[in-house]
């Protein structure tokens, strides 16, 4: 494993509590700990009016915390994206993943 895409439906509101544990879980997994692979969150349907934006998402969750605690040192990054409206974010991330999956080998 080289990298972790982590998608989150920023519409569903009511999955966070479900989204959390998935996080929680993830984090614990013993081969992301020994390769440091690198994370990358994307808040999806940011092209809905009653989506939670990404950084909002990120501060729910807890995300700078959690990953700082558990997993010192790895390369992580939250973006918000849409899978119908905007694809050049959906680009943007796959490079950003690129980029620290070369750095990680």
């Amino acid at each position: 494993m080289q990298a972790v895409i982590f998608v989150i439906d920023s519409v569903d509101k009511y999955r966070m509590y479900n989204v959390d544990k998935l996080i929680t879980e993830l984090l614990r997994e013993p081969i992301l700990e020994i390769n440091k692979v690198p994370l990358i969150f994307l808040a999806n349907k940011q092209d809905h009016e009653d989506a939670l934006l990404a950084e909002d998402i990120q501060k729910v969750l807890q995300l700078d915390k959690r990953i700082r605690n558990q997993c010192n040192k790895r390369k992580w990054i939250m973006r918000p994206c849409s899978g119908q409206e905007n694809v050049d974010e959906i680009i943007d991330a796959f490079e950003w993943i690129n980029s620290h999956v070369t750095k990680h080998l």
